[in-house]
């Protein structure tokens, strides 16, 4: 179990400071960056993904009945 001694001495990945550098209100802004950029890398990926699909053409049949 990672303990808040540790993780106060992590790196933020929003902002480069220490995590335990941050002040509340900071660190709630680090958090809604690194989830705001998640979110729409996630989107971004999923449109992409979707674009790769495309809905089969439809294809006329040759009438069979005579």
């Amino acid at each position: 179990m990672i303990g808040s001694k540790q993780i106060d001495k992590v790196m933020c990945i929003a902002c480069q400071n220490l995590i335990g550098e941050h002040t509340k209100r900071g660190l709630g802004r680090c958090l809604f960056r690194v989830q705001g950029t998640m979110i729409a890398e996630g989107k971004n990926q999923a449109e992409e993904s979707m674009n790769k699909y495309k809905a089969p053409e439809f294809v006329p049949q040759e009438n069979t009945k005579q």
